[in-house]
């Protein structure tokens, strides 16, 4: 499926530390007026211990954990599609696993060396609602003349995603990648 409008995107690891990757155009041509980026803080979100007893069956849950995504946007960003006038991005963003484990809807796979198995991590806003790779989600309230600061409010907790939970390490590495239309 070919985006009806061009679309750049930029990723960032959220492992602890955010890493800003290349820039790829998925169509065009597109011109970038303007700082093309927006900057994101590092997170870190620690999940703390959990006894494999402490789920109950497929889609229970630990206590969530909340954590926030601090972004920042640069004055000034505009797209020029060929033809068509400067007009302000559309700014929004998608998460990703890094995981290997199988895909799964709204939950996200652990890292390759986790040993716990039966589980997955969730990411749900503070309305509960689930997040999930497939979608992009709109980062709302962008000012092309002054810039502007969000804060994304997420919520993560472990979820059990098979009949059996074994103990071990949890580790997750998420994708926090930014798209601008």
């Amino acid at each position: 499926m070919t985006p009806s409008v061009p679309m750049l995107e930029s990723s960032y690891s959220l492992n602890g530390v955010l890493t800003k990757s290349t820039w790829s155009v998925t169509a065009g041509p597109t011109v970038v007026q303007g700082l093309p980026t927006c900057t994101v803080k590092d997170v870190t979100v620690a999940m703390g211990s959990h006894k494999s007893s402490a789920f109950g069956g497929i889609g229970t849950t630990t206590p969530a954990k909340d954590f926030e995504v601090s972004v920042t946007c640069p004055p000034g960003m505009r797209l020029v599609a060929t033809g068509t006038s400067p007009r302000p991005m559309s700014i929004g963003y998608r998460i990703y696993s890094s995981g290997t484990d199988k895909p799964r809807t709204n939950v996200f796979a652990l890292a390759s060396g986790s040993t716990a198995k039966g589980i997955a991590l969730r990411i749900s806003n503070s309305a509960s609602d689930q997040f999930g790779s497939d979608r992009a989600y709109t980062l709302a309230g962008y000012n092309v003349d002054s810039g502007s600061s969000h804060s994304v409010k997420f919520q993560a907790a472990y979820q059990q995603v098979d009949a059996a939970v074994t103990p071990g390490t949890a580790n997750a590495v998420l994708i926090f990648a930014m798209n601008y239309q």
